[in-house]
């Protein structure tokens, strides 16, 4: 396996899937993927952590959390239990910016980092009920080093959103409203850009 100092770790901050119409007119659920992070369980709610060999594929859930990730104090998810844990998905749910090497995580961020053998960290958020939704994401760059991802935003397997980020922060964002089913699948997903581990 490949690693380097550098981060291609991306934020989906700014996620947000918004119902758009309940039972009571007026009134809306809003879901955060960096708000609602927890280290507690996974899944968590709607939320679901994890990975996938290729996009599109298995999603495999990530059974390892970390609470201080390399002493710096971002919790997550990891991949796997050796070298870096990639690929993984962290948070900064301290108040304060958090440095690590050449990448700077502000507060309540959420970061994912594909794997050193071309697997995705995928965030999973499955419907809890059917209706009018509206998805809100933004992919940045996080690594001073100009480093590259690939992002996609898929449903049910299907994509719907692709894009590249190329260096920090270089955002790359998408919205849509419609319908969906109970048990639905929305996967952010974060790859290596193609070009390599952590570039």
């Amino acid at each position: 396996m490949v690693t380097s100092n550098k981060s291609a770790l991306l934020s989906t901050f700014a996620t947000l899937l918004s119902l758009a119409v309940l039972a009571l007119p007026g009134t809306a659920l809003a879901y955060n993927a960096a708000a609602d992070f927890s280290t507690g369980s996974n899944p968590n709610g709607v939320w679901s952590y994890g990975s996938s060999t290729s996009l599109a594929s298995v999603f495999i859930p990530s059974s390892i959390p970390t609470n201080g990730y390399l002493a710096v104090g971002l919790d997550g998810w990891l991949g796997s239990a050796t070298g870096s844990g990639d690929p993984y998905v962290l948070h900064n749910g301290s108040a304060h910016n958090i440095t690590n090497n050449f990448s700077v995580y502000q507060p309540g961020q959420l970061l994912q980092q594909p794997g050193g053998l071309g697997q995705y960290s995928i965030v999973r958020w499955i419907a809890p009920f059917s209706g009018t939704f509206s998805i809100n994401a933004t992919f940045s760059g996080l690594s001073l080093l100009g480093d590259s991802a690939d992002v996609h935003i898929l449903l049910d397997g299907i994509s719907i959103f692709n894009s590249t980020v190329n260096g920090s922060p270089s955002p790359a964002s998408f919205a849509t409203s419609g319908s969906l089913t109970a048990g639905d699948r929305i996967d952010f997903a974060v790859g290596n850009g193609g070009n390599g581990a952590n570039e």
